[in-house]
């Protein structure tokens, strides 16, 4: 990663923290999901400092509305980890695991506005909650959440980048990059005019359909 362009104003960094807090509070009281309390020791996500994740990332994978994914090449853990513990145990098995992991973060240039900050922190705080509760009762259709910053939501006052982050599966395809995909080889099939591709045509819209339907159930499910 390139370093900062501009500092970060160590005042934004405060209020985003504090704003992420009170937002995070408020939305929590409404969602069913984050209304039911797992014991400690149900939850299964690891917690990581910057630079145990940091110095090992690879390419930038994708930028948001006010985030950026790299993808993790490798979990470098510090000596002081007790491998005995549960914590200590989830993050080794991490760290050896030989799945694709990515880690997302607020982009540098939402860190630069005072309001992209606050609703970014408080987004990306709002997607560890409900990651976090899945974490235990996964979701097939649902990104899996492997760890997050150990810092917690304090993460935000950190001026520098990635205070607060998340450690998740890495993604090979999109939606949007789908959805095109498909557009282009119904335009190709339709063109033709063949049996053979008008039976293709249909095996694509079962295919729209069989996505919309893990949409909808991944939906209800984090409700």
């Amino acid at each position: 990663m390139k370093p900062l362009k501009h500092p970060i104003d160590p005042e934004f960094c405060q209020k985003a923290a504090r704003y992420s807090i009170r937002i995070c509070e408020e939305m929590s009281k409404r969602s069913t999901l984050l209304s039911k309390e797992e014991a400690p020791e149900k939850i299964q996500v690891a917690v990581f400092d910057r630079d145990e994740i940091l110095p090992h990332l690879g390419d930038l994978l994708g930028k948001g509305g006010f985030n950026s994914v790299y993808e993790l090449t490798q979990i470098k853990l510090q000596n002081d980890v007790d491998e005995r513990s549960l914590q200590g145990i989830f993050r080794k098995n991490l760290a050896n695991s030989s799945d694709k992991l990515a880690v997302k973060f607020l982009s540098d240039d939402a860190m630069q506005n005072s309001e992209e900050f606050c609703n970014g922190a408080a987004d990306l705080l709002m997607e560890a909650k409900y990651l976090t509760a899945l974490a235990a009762h996964p979701h097939p259709a649902l990104i899996q959440l492997h760890g997050v910053a150990r810092a917690g939501p304090n993460g935000f006052s950190n001026p520098e980048r990635a205070g607060f982050f998340l450690v998740i599966d890495r993604l090979y395809d999109t939606l949007d990059r789908r959805i095109d995909v498909w557009r282009e080889l119904e335009y190709r099939k339709a063109a033709s005019g063949s049996e053979v591709a008008n039976r293709a045509v249909m095996g694509l819209f079962l295919q729209r359909l069989m996505v919309a339907q893990d949409i909808a159930s991944a939906i209800r499910y984090a409700r």
